[in-house]
């Protein structure tokens, strides 16, 4: 289930790889500076953005997707040493991510590709 239409196509594949391929390690990018080595954890439906009531206008609910970090690449904001994970959501989806082989898991416009700093 979704909360966003947006879900589907964003966290919602992350999700499906993640589940299918729980073990492998994949790279996520935000942009060029700030790059991750990282394993699916787990989700979960977030508790809120806002601090309001399940019935105001302002509520937001959606899906969550953690991962353990493996390693730092290239350090940034997504990221807290404290408690070793990143939480991506269809609010903040890295830019692009790939397996350890260099595949493309997101943006789904290009899969099949392969990313060409992790084919090298």
């Amino acid at each position: 289930m979704w909360y966003h239409k947006e879900e589907k196509n964003t966290v919602g594949i992350l999700l499906e790889y993640g589940i299918a391929h729980g073990d492998e390690l994949l790279t996520l990018k935000y942009g060029e500076h700030e790059e991750y080595v990282c394993r699916f954890l787990t989700s979960y439906e977030s508790d809120n953005i806002a601090d309001v009531e399940n019935s105001g206008a302002a509520y937001n609910e959606f899906i969550v997707v953690a991962y353990s970090v493996v390693a730092t690449v290239v350090p940034g904001e997504h990221f807290s040493q404290g408690d070793g994970g990143i939480e991506v959501t269809y609010l903040d989806m890295p830019s692009m991510v790939s397996d350890s082989r260099g595949r493309i898991i997101y943006p789904r416009a290009l899969v099949g590709s392969v990313d060409e700093s992790a084919a090298g």
